[in-house]
């Protein structure tokens, strides 16, 4: 009888053991994919977005809020025409698209700001 109560405690505590490591591990996990996420402050935002003219130029835009991420980049006769997005937060959701010609604006787009 004492090693049937023994051996079901030594079960419990095994589950247990396997119970509180996964939920480490889980735990661990979601601690460093949420770690990448730049939710702080926007990184972009509608008064920035609003001060932006069509005709300015990549290095200006870069200047005023950063790089951002190049969506589409194709080479057609003699200009290049590229269309790059920064996020609001930095993550995928509201962001302003910008396309370029030769590296100067030709259009914007605002994205739930």
């Amino acid at each position: 009888m004492y090693k049937k109560i023994e051996n079901k405690n030594n079960k419990v505590l095994k589950i247990t053991r396997y119970l509180t490591g996964t939920i480490i591990v889980i735990l661990g996990l979601f601690l460093f994919m949420t770690s990448f996420l730049k939710i702080s402050e926007p990184l972009i935002t509608l008064q920035q977005f609003e001060k932006i003219a069509v005709g300015e130029e990549y290095s200006q835009i870069e200047e005023e809020i950063g790089t951002g991420e190049t969506l589409q980049e194709v080479n057609v006769d003699n200009y290049t025409i590229k269309r790059v997005v920064w996020y609001k937060n930095g993550i995928a959701g509201p962001c302003i698209i910008l396309t370029f010609k030769d590296n100067i604006v030709i259009s914007k787009e605002n994205i739930g700001l």
